[in-house]
């Protein structure tokens, strides 16, 4: 009983995108040295790992759980789960969020919100960290950076997806979408507007793209209406909104699950309406070389202009060597105000 492994996976979208060849890991590892998985987290999760690291599998119901050899947690947010397991059992956790009660919080003299962590790691390494304190793998660098499968990027299957929506290229991707609960996160709509008749007006068709959600379809529409309905609301699955975004000519998003699918693609440039201190870029932002955050020292995700995103979405696609590991080398830690 003492081979049992607990994996526990992440919540939200852009965290299962992140945290695909960690999870990827962990399977391969019990795999290898024969031990049972035991996966807690839901369907919709499970599914994500199906479509950005090819792996099949199944959550459990979470019930007390005395003979766990060890605990993997990439839970982000919750810390009841630990009542299940015996004291003194073996837990390795990324990084805990701090939750702010509200948006707009101060935490040491710094406006915070859901989402943020303070002060810590990019949990990309954060992820890595636990894994290597579990003994599952050796290097943190050597675990792959996020990446859409080939089933998703190849041209067959893009054509189709486009083709079902009526979409011809070339097209850009607006996300001005993220979880009800942050609104400090949301650019504009009447902005996200303004940006859609801009491409328009160099013949790059906006796709305005948002979840499943009533209060995001209502919102896309609102937007395209704005526009002057010269762009196109879309909602559709994970896997084909996937392959949508890998064959755009940019994506422009707020801080959501979809902006690191658009940068998992390696190809499509990907931008982030953000700021410097409530978004926490340095704990957060993609890491492919394809991304790049658009934000003005000591201003707010609300108050960057037109102008301001407009301007810095003009920068051509090699010039967006903008990783973490390269952004530190060039400019020091992202500085907050």
């Amino acid at each position: 009983m003492k081979n049992k492994v607990y994996l526990i996976l992440p919540r939200d979208l852009g965290d299962c995108v992140i945290a695909s060849q960690h999870v990827k890991k962990v399977v391969d590892y019990c795999s290898d040295q024969q031990k049972e998985l035991v996966i807690w987290g839901g369907g919709f999760q499970a599914n994500l790992f199906k479509i950005f690291a090819d792996i099949d599998i199944k959550p459990s119901e979470v019930e007390d759980a005395p003979h766990a050899e060890k605990v993997i947690d990439f839970n982000f947010y919750q810390t009841d789960l630990f009542e299940h397991f015996p004291k003194g059992t073996p837990i390795f956790s990324a990084d805990k969020i701090f939750e702010a009660p509200y948006e707009g919080y101060l935490h040491e003299g710094r406006a915070v919100g859901a989402g943020c962590l303070i002060g810590k790691d990019h949990i990309y390494n954060s992820l890595g960290n636990a894994l290597k304190q579990a003994g599952i793998a050796c290097e943190i660098d050597d675990i792959a950076y996020p990446t859409l499968p080939q089933e998703i990027t190849n041209n067959q299957f893009q054509e189709t997806v486009l083709k079902d929506l009526n979409i011809t290229k070339p097209y850009a991707a607006l996300v001005p979408v993220c979880a009800p609960t942050r609104p400090n996160k949301r650019w504009q709509p009447e902005k996200y507007a303004e940006i859609a008749k801009k491409l328009a007006a160099q013949g790059i068709k906006p796709l305005i793209i948002g979840g499943p959600a009533e209060d995001e379809k209502e919102l896309t529409q609102k937007i395209n209406h704005l526009s002057g309905d010269v762009g196109q609301p879309v909602h559709i699955g994970v896997k084909e909104i996937s392959a949508v975004l890998s064959g755009a000519e940019l994506t422009l998003s707020n801080d959501t699950g979809m902006l690191h699918i658009s940068a998992a693609s390696h190809k499509t440039p990907t931008f982030l309406v953000g700021d410097n201190w409530y978004i926490s870029p340095e704990t957060w932002q993609p890491l492919q070389n394809n991304f790049q955050l658009i934000s003005v020292p000591n201003t707010s995700v609300k108050d960057l202009s037109v102008h301001d995103v407009w301007s810095q979405l003009k920068v051509s696609e090699p010039e967006m060597n903008n990783t973490f590991k390269a952004r530190q080398k060039r400019h020091g830690n992202i500085a907050t105000p």
